[in-house]
């Protein structure tokens, strides 16, 4: 089988271009260098009803990750984002904007 077309080495994304079509470089001096992976996004929750097993109470303000809270305790009414809105609703006091003199 013969290739006709053209091949060339895309310098941007390291892929060989051939016929037009884009082929990822095997050469691990063509790819890409490796890059880790990022921990995953975590937020800060006021949580409106207790957690099973004793992971959370009612008024708590905690840090969970972003997918827990926005897939299962925001919409099922368990939690609300802390914000300052949302402090100021649910009456609960911010434990990271107390000053030195209220600690």
């Amino acid at each position: 089988a013969k290739v006709t077309g053209t091949r060339s080495i895309n310098a941007a994304s390291g892929s060989l271009l051939v016929s037009g079509t884009s082929i990822p470089a095997c050469s691990p001096t063509l790819s890409q260098p490796h890059v880790p992976r990022r921990y995953g996004h975590t937020v800060r929750i006021i949580l409106k009803e207790d957690l099973p097993d004793g992971r959370g109470y009612s008024g708590d303000v905690m840090t969970v990750k972003a997918g827990y809270a926005r897939n299962y305790l925001v919409p099922k009414k368990k939690a609300l984002y802390a914000t300052p809105e949302n402090f100021e609703r649910l009456g609960v006091t911010d434990p990271e904007a107390e000053t030195i003199e209220e600690k």
